[in-house]
């Protein structure tokens, strides 16, 4: 993964297709997926600096929309983005960070996750 794939709701929504492998075998599943894809309304990524034990690194917010009526309650919503906030830091590299950020479109909610180091390793 790369920070093209979260430059539009279609690249993000086929890069978390991608890894949805119960779907590509449960009828079931795949439906209940594609009905949390289409909850995301947009994605923004932007440039972001933190200091990480008095050291300056750079990383990225993302920005998720998200209309929670995609979603089985306020609780499977926060599930989601938190296994993204997962997902981002998992790709992300060793020397930066990733922070989700999501609002909530239909009642104007935000929700913000703590800033993740990256685990990738640059070769």
């Amino acid at each position: 993964m790369n920070y093209l794939s979260l430059t539009s709701v279609e690249a993000l929504r086929g890069l978390v297709d991608l890894y949805n492998f119960a779907a590509r075998q449960d009828e079931q599943a795949r439906r209940a997926q594609a009905r949390l894809l289409e909850g995301i309304v947009d994605v923004q990524s932007r440039g972001k600096d933190h200091l990480f034990h008095g050291v300056p690194i750079r990383g990225t917010e993302v920005t998720l929309s998200l209309k929670q009526d995609h979603f089985a309650g306020e609780g499977d919503m926060f599930l989601f983005a938190s296994v993204l906030s997962e997902f981002f830091a998992l790709y992300a590299s060793v020397n930066s960070f990733t922070q989700l950020v999501v609002n909530e479109i239909e009642q104007g909610e935000q929700y913000s996750w703590p800033s993740r180091i990256g685990q990738q390793i640059i070769l």
